[in-house]
């Protein structure tokens, strides 16, 4: 079916015209949920409802300088437990909070939903990652009060956690039905503010963009009507013929692409949060599967990530997904040739890319013939490689078995 030649030149004027306004409907703010009513997603709320109903203190694994230390962390649920003499409920929680979660990085809203999720009542307290803080307060003689000052980042939580103690020791003991929902300091991560713009300075400033669409799909249509007027001898093109191993070589990049890889992790994500929120709350894999979804989910909404990060978020997600299925196997080394295949179970020695390889393979890759086509090929330095062959951190985590987790939200810095 021919290109329809007469449309070329309106389609290209009503691109260069008409593109700018769909940046200006991207470029509109979305605020936040209002309200626990509006909250849209309530999963990580009733996740931390259910652990504090067990112990007064959630610390998330993505709070920095973490306990890792058993008796430490006993410590600090039993200072909580302990405040106000026992007398009057606290319920801490430390955690991340950033503009893009299901409050919109509002704690304050984060304690509400907790205490309309879990029904407890007594003192609600938030410490964020990035050094805010936020209370709440449901039929309680105390009316908490925190200053902010004193909680800034860079503490370890133990310290931090004693402040927060100190400072709710002096709060007036006046007593309240419920505190209001009040707005918080803005997050200090991925937070981006934007000066109003009048109409014609907001067009100007958006039509560059539909201005280069409506160039190019000009030029495009100027080349079709060249090579149409003048078409290349067929026996040129036929006279081209690319080797079997680098059309391999491209098929396999292709399959590598970032805005690929990165719909698979969302894919991922989504599979393993639906999967640990159908296993039951006794379930010895959920700690595992809770700490991959964290992770992977750390790496999906960061920006500026290269594929090899994508693959370890999708790999940290798979290791979440075994931990629920097969919960006592513990941690599993990847594939080499692909680490989204099956576990790997010993090693094999095979030809791969010209050379001679030992690696711990999948049962499929020892069972069959190892091929190109099968194995993981990113683009790195702008040159196809073998995921094992790559010198990057990201893709010595997919590959690695021992503590993959911390490992990846180090990297992060978180």
């Amino acid at each position: 079916m021919k290109f329809p030649r007469l449309l070329a030149g309106p389609i290209a004027l009503a691109m260069l015209f008409l593109l700018p306004g769909v940046p200006v409907l991207a470029d509109t703010s979305i605020e936040g949920p209002r309200g626990v009513e509006e909250i849209s997603d309530l999963s990580r709320v009733t996740r931390v409802a259910e652990a504090l109903r067990s112990d007064p203190l959630y610390l998330s694994h993505l709070v920095p300088m973490r306990p890792v230390d058993e008796e430490e962390l006993s410590d600090m649920s039993a200072e909580v437990a302990g405040a106000f003499d026992g007398e009057v409920p606290l319920y801490v929680v430390m955690y991340a909070s950033v503009p893009t979660d299901e409050t919109g990085g509002r704690p304050t809203l984060f304690l509400h939903a907790l205490h309309e999720v879990s029904g407890a009542d007594g003192v609600y307290v938030a410490v964020t990652t990035d050094g805010r803080s936020a209370t709440a307060a449901f039929d309680s003689p105390i009316t908490p009060v925190l200053d902010e000052e004193g909680l800034g980042p860079g503490a370890r939580p133990a310290v931090t956690l004693s402040n927060v103690l100190a400072m709710l020791e002096e709060s007036p003991r006046t007593p309240v039905e419920a505190t209001p929902l009040t707005s918080d300091a803005a997050p200090t991560v991925e937070q981006q503010t934007r000066e109003p713009m009048s109409d014609a300075a907001r067009f100007w400033d958006l039509a560059f963009p539909g201005g280069v669409l409506g160039l190019l799909v000009a030029g495009i249509y100027l080349r079709w009507s060249m090579t149409e007027s003048s078409p290349r001898p067929r026996a040129a093109v036929a006279s081209v013929e690319v080797p079997r191993h680098v059309r391999r070589w491209f098929a396999a990049t292709a399959r590598g692409s970032r805005w690929r890889f990165r719909r698979r992790l969302a894919r991922e994500l989504r599979l393993l949060r639906r999967e640990f929120e159908a296993a039951p709350a006794e379930h010895a894999g959920l700690p595992r599967a809770r700490e991959a979804y964290d992770a992977a989910g750390l790496i999906a909404s960061s920006h500026g990530l290269p594929v090899t990060a994508l693959v370890c978020g999708m790999v940290l997600a798979r290791h979440g997904r075994r931990a629920l299925v097969a919960p006592d196997r513990g941690e599993t080394l990847p594939c080499r040739v692909n680490p989204l295949h099956d576990p790997a179970s010993r090693p094999r020695s095979f030809y791969l890319g010209g050379r001679r390889r030992t690696w711990p393979v999948c049962a499929r890759c020892r069972n069959a013939d190892v091929r190109e086509s099968e194995a993981m090929v990113l683009r790195h330095n702008r040159r196809p490689h073998f995921i094992h062959d790559i010198d990057d951190p990201w893709a010595r985590i997919a590959l690695a078995k021992q503590e993959p987790f911390a490992r990846a939200r180090a990297l992060i810095g978180v």
